[in-house]
Parts: C-alpha cells; sequence; structure tokens
C-alpha cells in the first residue's frame, strides 16, 4: 500500500493492481469486513464464477443487515438477464438499472452506457479502474485498477450517488458544501452531457514536456486527439502508445490499426501487447500525471459512455507506473512504419469502414 506525498492529515493510501487475482482476493476481503455499507456500480456483473464469488460475498453481507446499493449496466451485455439480480434483490441488495427497458426513452438512451467499474465500502475504502466482476478480468486479461483509502473515496462515493439518484434510488447522504483535503487525487467523471476528458487530455498533452504514454485496448480517438498527440510528438516530448496484438473485437483491431500509419509518421512509437488482452486503461505524463480509470482511449469512451478515472499526481507514484509501462515493453512487438503501411494496404478496405462507424467506438 503507497502513501502519497501529501500532508499526513490528508494523505491517502492506496496500490496500484495489476491483476485479477489479487483484486479479488482485496475486494472480497473488503466486503467481508464491511460494517456500515456497500456501494457497487459496475459496467459488466457476470454471472460466473467470478461474479458469483462476489454475489456470495454481498448476499452473506445482506443477511447481516449490512445495506447494499448496486447500479448495473443492463445493456451492453445482451440485455442480461435479471434473475442474477433477482436472488440479491431477495435478499434485501437494491439494485438499479442503467437502462429503464420499460420506459419509452429507453430506445433514445441506449447507445448511452455506463462503463465504470466503482466499489465504496464503509465509505473509506473505494475502487475504480479497469477491472468488470468476471472471468475474463479474474483470470484472463492483463488490467490496471486501484484501491483507495483516504479522502478522495468521499469523492468516488458522492460520484456513486450522484448516478444512485439519477436511477431512482434513496437514501443518498447529504453532500457537505466543505470541500474535501487535497489529497494529490482527483476523481474525474465523465459523460455524454459533459464530455470533460478531451479537455483533460488536451490539457494535459499540451503541458507535457517529456513524455505522454498511453495504454489503452481500444485506440479510436477524435481527430482534435490524434492532432494533439501529433503536435506533442513534434515538440520533442517522447509520445509512446501501447495496445493489445489482439482485442476482444476483432473490428477493434483494425480500428486500432487504422491510426498507426499517421502516428508512427509522426514520430509516435507504437507497441502491440503479445501475451493476452491488455484492458489497462492508463496515461502518464512527465513524472507528474497519472490517470487510472474505466475509460478507453475511443470515442466512446469519451463522449458517449459514463466513465471515471483517478488522476494521481505524485511524482514517486507516476514514476513507478512509468517503470510497470516499461516492464511491459518486454512484452509487446513495436510496430514498424513500413509494417503499419504494409498492413494498412492489406485491410484498407475494411479499415475505412470501420473508420465510418468510428464515433460509435
Amino acid at each position: 500500500m503507497l502513501t502519497l506525498g501529501s500532508p499526513a492529515n490528508a494523505a491517502p493510501k492506496l496500490e496500484i493492481i495489476h491483476s485479477g487475482e489479487r483484486k479479488w482476493e482485496l475486494l472480497k476481503a473488503d466486503l467481508e469486513q464491511a460494517s456500515s455499507s456497500i456501494c457497487l456500480e459496475y459496467y459488466h456483473f457476470a454471472d460466473d464464477a467470478s461474479g458469483r464469488e462476489i454475489r456470495d460475498v454481498l448476499l452473506r453481507k445482506a443477511g447481516e443487515g449490512i445495506p447494499i446499493r448496486l447500479i448495473v449496466e443492463n445493456v451492453a451485455h445482451g440485455f442480461m438477464p435479471k434473475q442474477f439480480f433477482t436472488e440479491m434483490e431477495k435478499a434485501g441488495v437494491e439494485v438499479r438499472y442503467f437502462t429503464d427497458l420499460d420506459s419509452w426513452d429507453a430506445l433514445s438512451d441506449i447507445n448511452e452506457r455506463d462503463h465504470r467499474k466503482i466499489a465504496v465500502i464503509d465509505s473509506r475504502i473505494g475502487y475504480l479502474g479497469g477491472m468488470n466482476l468476471a472471468d475474463d478480468y479474474h483470470y484472463r486479461w492483463r488490467d490496471t485498477h486501484l484501491r483507495l483509502e483516504g479522502p478522495s473515496v468521499t469523492q468516488l462515493e458522492r460520484v456513486f450517488y450522484r448516478m444512485w439518484t439519477a436511477r431512482g434510488g434513496k437514501g443518498a447522504p447529504e453532500e457537505s458544501p466543505a470541500s474535501l483535503p487535497d489529497d494529490g487525487i482527483e476523481i474525474v467523471t465523465g459523460g455524454p452531457a459533459y464530455p470533460v476528458f478531451v479537455k483533460k487530455y488536451l490539457e494535459a498533452l499540451q503541458s507535457a514536456r517529456t513524455y505522454a504514454y498511453i495504454e489503452t485496448p481500444y485506440f479510436c480517438p477524435p481527430d482534435t486527439l490524434v492532432s494533439a498527440l501529433k503536435t506533442t510528438a513534434s515538440r520533442g516530448v517522447d509520445v509512446r502508445i501501447i495496445v493489445p496484438k489482439k482485442t476482444d473485437h476483432g473490428f477493434m483491431d483494425l480500428a486500432n490499426q487504422s491510426f498507426f500509419p499517421e502516428l508512427l509518421e509522426a514520430g509516435i512509437r507504437i507497441y502491440e501487447y503479445l501475451p493476452r488482452l491488455d484492458h489497462s486503461k492508463v496515461f502518464l505524463c512527465d513524472d507528474a500525471q497519472c490517470w487510472i480509470g474505466s475509460g478507453n482511449f475511443d470515442n466512446r469512451s469519451l463522449y458517449l459512455n459514463y466513465e471515471v478515472c483517478a488522476i494521481i499526481r505524485d511524482a514517486a507514484i507516476t514514476t513507478a507506473q512509468k517503470d510497470c509501462f516499461f516492464s511491459l515493453l518486454k512484452e509487446c512487438h513495436e510496430v514498424s512504419a513500413a509494417e503499419a503501411v504494409r498492413r494498412s494496404k492489406d485491410s484498407r478496405f475494411l479499415e475505412r469502414l470501420i473508420r465510418l462507424l468510428e464515433s460509435q467506438l
């Protein structure tokens, strides 16, 4: 567990988690110890072995009388049946579904998704990042998640309860008008009505002086960010991007690769992670900013999804995560400009077809 270099009365503790096994170990232990409240907001809470592990803990804690509130993204995974959650509701878990499929508004809202992965336990422990509650995230994929203790957990809990209230949930605590202590972590949220992450990325890239590193499974950004990345590299900043060699969606492989030729020509270095899908969403800049969150570097996360991210402004933590980034490069293939052009020629028609849909990717 790391502590930021903040004043002692505000300094948070955090752990950057790089394996699903470690997240399950920590999350299950924290859930088992919960004594006052559990709040969960997940894009994917699967009816598989890993999802059932968490569900069983929730059933036990509900039986102890602990208030449990759960927000579920119920459209993204094939209109997931409610039976898995009905058992929890019967045990006393309060469940709210992101999309009301019984409402006439559902057809207009169905393209908006709650892509967050949030847990807040007893208002003092928080989790966010890329890992959903499913086997892929527990065993199969590489990913990055964050466990927090300290004032930033209050920020995260407020994010949860704003969505909870928006989805008809009751019992949200009243927000204090007093400002929270500055603990070096900013919890940032974005959604269709407030695409704040585009602004945040532009500000970071414009201020970058030494390096800007991106780790994302899906790379399909708007033109403004492509231009910003190229401009940043033209100033001599070391810009590098890690994407998986193979994603879980074949069309996203093509979408990722369609950007390679112009980025490489601009001096940006691109790496494909080989062992398995890397689902991490990480951005690092100048030993000054370490971003870990739920949002991909694509149009959907930037403009259509509800996302959450922790921006950690701490040199030691950013440097440690940079070391992790460089260790990953040992398991990557660096894409050459000639290779990227050759690939693009071979799949030009499909790439162009995919790019027509890039606003939805």
